[in-house]
Order: structure tokens, then C-alpha cells, then sequence
């Protein structure tokens, strides 16, 4: 750009002489441009997000690869650091956050099956007690409570209530109370049920231990056991001089336990069949 020394106007482009005062233009001194400050060094795909973002933000960035470092180097002209600074954290926040969903998400899918908790088998007897308990707690409590708001309401105690603060507590207390009352006729229903399934199941285990009992004995679960162990420790020679042969004996009674059970009861859950085990070794071997 060139201008007029005396008018300071600008000239028209190509025109060297100002005609109305004769005096030589001048011409004006762009700024040096801002010096090149370094912004962040990164890898590849990282550094190009971040050249991407910014950019598209209004902001110069050049990007270029450092042989030693073995990054790619990143550099802003220093009247944009700090915006450069700001936008930039965005970015890495927001990738950290998508870096943390995408690890759950990974660790949802490839979690072992293992990691699930074993359901326990509770007999119906078991159960019986515990529901017809918890049936016995919540009638008792949603009967006093409605009796407490009864004899509140007909002035035959005086707690600390006046107003509409009086019959508000009144009428809470009695629908928690009715409440209670609900869920308890529920739960001793629930108890009524459990009571005439415990003589089946009775029966059932039983009859699953007297078939156990007269068809397998003691020498004859060790003998497989015996084999188990000898075939462990063909396969693994190690495991003779590491793993004392009554501990491993113990879990390979269990094993074939468990294995004439579920050859015979196919029906019967895992944490039944652990049940089952564990009581027939305690017959067997700790009568």
C-alpha cells in the first residue's frame, strides 16, 4: 500500500506520482508477522485432531514431524497461544472422556464369566423362616403405627402436633402403616407356599442321598479319585512335589461327586448340585 506523504490518502493502484502536491508517496511498513511458538508435541492421529480442531476454530497451526522425538510437532503464532491453549484442553478433555466410555464399554463386553457371582442354594425350609420373619416385622410395625395414628387422632395420646402439621403426620404415618400391612400379608402368603414345598424338597433330597449313598461308597469314590490324580499328574509331573496329595485328594472326592450327580440329575441347577455335594462328602467321609 502506498500513500501520499502530505494528505496521508491512499494511492490508486499503479499511479506512482500525486499530481496535487507533487511530493513522492510513501510506502507503508507492514508489521512483522507474530514469531511461531511451540504448542504441543503429539503423535500422529492425536495431532491431527488437534490441527483439525483448531483450524477449524479460526487459528493458525502448523504441524510438523520431529525425527528425533519421533512426534509431530505442533506451532502457533504467539498472539494465539493462549486461545490455542484453551481450545486445546477442550479437546483433550473431551478425548479423555471418550477414551474412559470406550474402556467401560470394552470391559462390559470382554468381562470373564467368572466374575459372576455364584447364586447359593437356600433350602425352602430356609427360606420359610426368613420370609415368614420378615412377614411377622412388617405387620407388627404397619399395625402399631395405624394403632398410634388412631389413638392420636381420637385424643387419646397427645404427641407434640398441632394443626395442619397434626394431620399430616397422621395421615403419612397411617398410609405407611397400611403399607406395611400390605406388603406383610404379601410376605406371609409367600411363607404359606414356602411351607408346603418344604416336605417336597425334603423328600427329594432325601431320595437323592439314599440313592447316592447305596450306589456309591467311600473306596469306590477314592478309587476314581485316585485315577483323577493320576492322570494330573502324568499330564503335569510337577504338581507331585508342589501340591500335597490330601488337599488335592479333598477336590477330586468333590469332582466326582459332582460329576455322578449331574450324570444322574440333569435337571438340578449348579448351586443346587454344590449343595448336594458338599452334605454327600460330609456323610461319606466326615460321618
Amino acid at each position: 500500500m502506498t500513500l501520499c506523504s502530505n494528505y496521508k490518502t491512499e494511492y490508486v493502484e499503479g499511479i506512482t506520482d500525486f499530481t496535487d502536491c507533487g511530493i513522492p508517496p510513501l510506502r507503508e511498513k507492514c508489521p512483522p508477522p507474530p514469531a511461531m511458538v511451540s504448542l504441543i508435541d503429539a503423535e500422529g492421529p492425536l495431532a491431527e485432531r488437534i490441527v483439525e480442531f483448531l483450524t477449524y476454530s479460526g487459528l493458525d497451526v502448523r504441524m510438523h514431524f520431529d525425527q528425533e522425538a519421533d512426534l509431530f510437532s505442533l506451532t502457533i503464532p504467539e498472539n494465539q497461544y493462549m486461545e490455542g491453549i484453551r481450545l486445546m484442553k477442550v479437546l483433550l478433555a473431551n478425548e479423555a472422556l471418550r477414551t474412559l466410555e470406550e474402556e467401560k464399554k470394552r470391559a462390559e463386553r470382554s468381562s470373564p464369566e467368572e466374575d459372576v457371582p455364584v447364586r447359593v442354594f437356600v433350602r425352602a425350609a430356609d427360606k420359610y423362616t426368613d420370609v415368614r420373619s420378615s412377614a411377622a416385622a412388617f405387620l407388627f410395625t404397619g399395625a402399631a403405627m395405624i394403632a398410634a395414628a388412631a389413638l392420636t387422632a381420637f385424643d387419646v395420646i397427645h404427641p407434640p402436633l398441632k394443626g395442619s402439621t397434626r394431620f399430616l403426620s397422621l395421615a403419612v404415618a397411617s398410609g405407611i402403616g397400611l403399607a406395611f400391612l400390605y406388603i406383610g400379608l404379601l410376605s406371609w402368603r409367600k411363607a404359606r407356599k414356602l411351607k408346603l414345598q418344604i416336605r417336597e424338597e425334603n423328600q427329594f433330597i432325601e431320595s437323592i442321598y439314599q440313592w447316592f449313598l447305596s450306589t456309591y461308597t467311600g473306596p469306590q469314590i477314592d478309587l476314581a479319585a485316585d485315577a483323577l490324580m493320576d492322570q494330573d499328574v502324568a499330564m503335569n509331573p510337577e504338581k507331585r512335589f508342589t501340591i500335597l496329595s490330601e488337599e488335592i485328594r479333598c477336590l477330586k472326592r468333590m469332582d466326582v461327586i459332582r460329576e455322578f450327580l449331574k450324570r444322574e440329575y440333569q435337571q438340578l441347577d449348579d448351586s443346587c448340585i454344590e449343595y448336594l455335594c458338599e452334605e454327600l462328602y460330609q456323610k461319606i467321609f466326615e460321618a
